[in-house]
């Protein structure tokens, strides 16, 4: 496992472009690649007959209006605007995805399904979530780069590391500061942080050396730290 090459860290873009288009759809994941981010997060749900498709929540009330769970909902079903995974890795390229399961207790059928669709793509994306689900992801390739979404104050611990063999610690901003940064780099671990906003913010976690932050604003960020 190794920290990424660049000096600065990279801006991953929070569920494609959220400010100007409908998170997590084909237009948002567009604008940001057109913007310049080279890796875009998305999140993931499984349909009622086993599509692999782009959404946070485990409802499509909020963003579509229809106040049933992804889960119960057949592909033809959902509204138009919901992508599938393997066109959001279409959509993308030549930027990676990073694909998010935003549960802790993912289903091992939605890891493997997304694990066989990123091993077709160019370039294979990497995964994020939380212990269990990122455990479900690793079961189903022994080959994903992982990225292990923390939120305790507790540090990582090595058990941890060796068993699931992620590349990268991946913390809410929040919980990154020097200490935490060492640890994760003792381990082996790149170190990846959500979700900021704040030009300043950035500043502060590249000025700490992290590898990786996760925006909303991605292409502000990026360029008030690299200037492009």
């Amino acid at each position: 496992m190794r920290a990424l090459a660049s000096p600065l860290p990279q801006i991953v873009a929070h569920r494609g472009d959220p400010m100007h288009e409908v998170e997590n759809t084909l237009a948002a994941i567009r604008r940001a690649r057109d913007d310049g981010a080279s890796m875009i997060e998305v999140d993931v749900r499984l349909t009622a007959d086993g599509a692999v498709v782009l959404l946070h929540d485990a409802t499509t009330r909020r963003l579509w209006g229809t106040d049933r769970p992804v889960r119960e909902q057949m592909a033809g079903e959902l509204n138009r605007g919901i992508p599938l995974l393997a066109e959001a890795l279409a959509a993308a390229g030549p930027a990676r995805l990073l694909i998010d399961l935003p549960e802790n207790d993912v289903p091992v059928d939605l890891a493997a399904a997304a694990a066989a669709i990123a091993l077709e793509a160019d370039p294979v994306p990497a995964f994020c979530g939380g212990l269990p689900a990122m455990r479900s992801v690793r079961e189903a390739d022994p080959s994903a780069d992982i990225w292990l979404t923390w939120k305790s104050t507790d540090l990582i611990d090595e058990a941890t590391v060796a068993a699931l063999r992620p590349h990268a610690w991946n913390p809410s901003h929040e919980l990154v500061d020097a200490t935490s940064i060492a640890h994760a780099r003792s381990l082996g671990l790149a170190v990846s942080c959500w979700t900021v906003d704040d030009p300043d913010r950035a500043r502060q976690l590249a000025a700490l050396g992290v590898d990786s932050i996760t925006s909303n604003r991605a292409g502000e960020l990026r360029r008030a730290l690299h200037g492009t």
